[in-house]
């Protein structure tokens, strides 16, 4: 009898190591299919801010948007994408000017100021994008050639060499 009882428990754990065995590979593959679909998710969010970054660029170049406008516009979302991108060339300068322009009010705050006021944010606003206006153009030809791809490592490391 021990020796049915030995086989018996030796059968009892096979089952439950066959068991855990078939419960770990299901955990691995939903771990693996969320990390998939996680991957894919910041892919897609990648993509939406570079798109926009060419339609920025674009509207810059055509000067169908404010340059010193579509420097605050791309620094939000070159900081959702790759904060370390505005610490290097061509981005650089979207940083700067977004930190000179800082001050200047945007929205219903611009709204709200008086006329006067307004004109005089308006020169500041025209002398920032004259002092840096070769380099903001620079960037905003980098944004709409499509220089950066969700899945470069760019966006961890910079720019990628054309």
């Amino acid at each position: 009898m021990p020796e049915v009882l030995a086989l018996i428990l030796l059968v009892v754990g096979i089952v439950i190591v066959a068991a855990l065995t078939g419960v770990a590979w299901r955990q691995y593959r939903e771990l693996r299919r969320r990390h998939d679909a996680s991957r894919h998710e910041v892919l897609k969010r990648q993509q939406h801010c570079i798109d926009s970054l060419e339609v920025i660029g674009r509207a810059m170049l055509a000067e169908q948007m404010d340059l010193v406008e579509g420097c605050l516009r791309s620094r939000v979302i070159v900081d959702h994408l790759n904060p370390e991108l505005l610490r290097e060339e061509p981005f650089e300068v979207i940083a700067r000017v977004s930190e000179e322009a800082d001050h200047l009010h945007t929205h219903q705050a611009r709204a709200r100021l008086s006329p006067a006021q307004r004109m005089r944010e308006d020169g500041e606003r025209i002398e920032l994008a004259d002092r840096y206006r070769d380099r903001i153009m620079r960037a905003a030809q980098t944004m709409a050639d499509r220089q950066l791809q969700a899945s470069d490592p760019a966006l961890e490391l910079g720019l990628r060499a054309r």
